[in-house]
């Protein structure tokens, strides 16, 4: 009798985490300053230059006497967990930026791309959940 109520007891204590939702915000990359894409001179500005206003890039490409890529990226994403099951991307943003330099380190070219999204079906649900959350002091289930 104690071994069923045990059981009983954990497998309700397990089935009550697996309800539990929440919303987290998820980061990665480096954040940079958007005021310095501006500064960025094709012919002029140096890697040097670069390495300053942006930190090392999070992925560098060597192409020997053509010279060099380096690429920066920086997402920021808020996703619906059911305890480890990801229900899906609510909204977020997506920043990458790519510059070419030549044998000498000048910059030759640049590309920046921006893209925000949004789910507003799971906007509403994460709006709920966050909601709840405050209310309770705890987490939805």
């Amino acid at each position: 009798m104690k071994k069923l109520m045990f059981m009983l007891v954990t497998g309700l204590f397990v089935l009550s985490l697996a309800g539990c939702l929440t919303v987290q915000e998820l980061k990665s990359g480096v954040q940079w300053d958007n005021n310095a894409l501006f500064l960025i001179e094709k012919g002029k500005t140096t890697a040097k230059d670069i390495a300053y206003s942006f930190g090392s890039p999070q992925k560098e490409i060597i192409g020997g006497e053509k010279g060099r890529i380096w690429i920066y990226f920086y997402d920021n994403a808020k996703y619906i967990f059911e305890g480890a099951i990801n229900h899906g991307i609510v909204e977020g943003e997506h920043n990458a930026l790519t510059i070419w330099f030549n044998k000498d380190g000048i910059v030759t070219d640049l590309s920046y791309t921006y893209n925000k999204f949004e789910d507003p079906t799971k906007k509403k649900w994460a709006d709920r959940i966050e909601g709840s959350t405050q209310n309770q002091g705890g987490q939805t289930q």
